[in-house]
């Protein structure tokens, strides 16, 4: 059941601000509080988003797509404007320079470029907005090293909250895309809402904000450990009440430190995991510290691919779409060179998906 809305009346809340709430204790500080919070990335990330904003306000002003010479003015104007260490702005140059590379200003489409939007108590600022006849596009610029996935994307309170805003401001459209671009990867994901699509987030919303408001009328902001921990730099009283504490990510020494105390901890864990699962294999269930620990059946099934066609056909059942071979299964098919022209004509047909998997290898490269 659907929570009714209720309008905020007194205050304005970002979509920045509520992202906070799942930490209590950081939306104080962040936004009741105003402390300052500062960091490379972030750092980096307002000199390239400025240099953006700069350089489309002057494609718009020329009625150009692109220009090199504009680009050029543009980064160097926000580099100005903007005091960052010098590592920071070498890394802001080098990811803008290869994201002009690409775009081009879609004149006809552009509506604004990092207007701040204040209306019904909320306040919201897009980095550029394309209306066209069959679609409204808010496109957000991440110089991130990784770019999200599809399901990251969808999961993410910032595309769901600015499309619902997005539907307030600019009614009518038949649908609001909300693209991530990964700037320095080249890479895009997308978020597509309709207007059907909207009561989970406006439930979402309604339910961070009755929390705000309960911490304010307490007067308690609890601290909660959680996604939050790896980018906050602020003051937390966890860390010096709790050995299972966040840890903080502020300087590459910082998180050397941390990668190293990681694989001990993970060698930690493995050794601990082999003394339970070995007493459980012969003793059965362990329930300690609130959780259960057990060896609990599993069956596997898998069906041979040419029984299955054969017998989907027998039965005048179409093959469906959804039915694929993974790269893995196929095995030799692909790799072997007896194989070559068979693992060619099947290669003409790979569907590839866009992903990323965390990688964990032995290395000798110099840290330095």
């Amino acid at each position: 059941m659907s929570v009714a809305w209720t309008m905020p009346k007194t205050r304005a809340y970002s979509m920045s601000g509520l992202k906070n709430v799942d930490c209590l204790a950081r939306y104080k500080a962040i936004v009741e509080d105003r402390v300052p919070e500062s960091s490379g990335p972030a750092l980096r990330g307002q000199v390239i988003h400025e240099a953006a904003l700069l350089y489309i306000e002057a494609l718009a002003a020329h009625q150009l797509t692109a220009d090199a010479a504009l680009a050029q003015d543009a980064i160097q104007g926000a580099l100005a404007s903007l005091a960052i260490p010098f590592e920071h702005q070498l890394d802001a140059r080098a990811v803008f320079t290869r994201w002009i590379e690409g775009f081009t200003l879609d004149l006809e489409a552009f509506l604004c470029a990092e207007e701040s939007q204040r209306e019904r108590g909320f306040s919201w600022r897009p980095d550029l907005v394309y209306a066209r006849p069959h679609e409204l596009e808010i496109v957000d610029w991440k110089s991130h090293f990784a770019a999200y996935t599809g399901a990251e994307a969808q999961a993410h309170f910032q595309p769901r909250f600015y499309l619902w805003r997005a539907m307030q401001v600019w009614p009518g459209f038949p649908s609001y895309r909300f693209t991530y671009d990964f700037i320095r990867l080249g890479q895009q994901v997308s978020v597509v809402l309709t207007p059907a699509d909207v009561q989970d987030v406006e439930d979402d919303v309604q339910a961070k904000i009755q929390l705000v408001d309960h911490a304010r009328r307490e007067g308690v902001w609890p601290p909660t450990m959680g996604p939050l921990c790896a980018y906050c730099a602020l003051a937390c009283p966890l860390v010096d009440d709790t050995r299972l504490r966040p840890v903080r990510s502020e300087t590459i020494e910082d998180v050397r430190a941390v990668a190293v105390e990681m694989a001990a901890l993970e060698a930690a864990y493995t050794s601990r995991l082999a003394v339970v699962k070995a007493w459980t294999d012969a003793n059965g269930p362990l329930l300690a510290g609130g959780r259960r620990y057990a060896w609990v059946p599993k069956v596997e099934r898998t069906y041979p691919a040419g029984v299955v066609l054969a017998t989907m056909e027998a039965h005048g059942t179409p093959v469906p779409a959804a039915l694929t071979f993974s790269a893995s299964a196929l095995g030799s098919v692909l790799t072997a060179k007896t194989h070559h022209d068979l693992a060619h004509d099947i290669g003409l047909h790979a569907v590839e998906k866009p992903g990323r998997r965390w990688s964990d290898t032995v290395s000798h490269e110099s840290e330095d």
